[in-house]
């Protein structure tokens, strides 16, 4: 792992990300185990397209 790493953090709050906000929430309401996506759950995948391509979301 001899390699030329370089890591940037950034805090950012969770109600500026939807996408963030919108895992949380389902987190919240789900049972508690472990659970792997294959693609984004419904919902989420509007919302990535807007992270993406810069729209804000209210």
């Amino acid at each position: 792992m001899a390699m030329d790493w370089q890591v940037r953090r950034r805090h950012i709050y969770k109600e500026a990300n939807p996408c963030t906000d919108w895992l949380t929430t389902m987190a919240f309401t789900r049972e508690m185990r472990i659970e792997v996506f294959l693609s984004p759950p419904t919902g989420l995948s509007l919302l990535l397209l807007y992270d993406v391509t810069g729209i804000n979301v209210p």
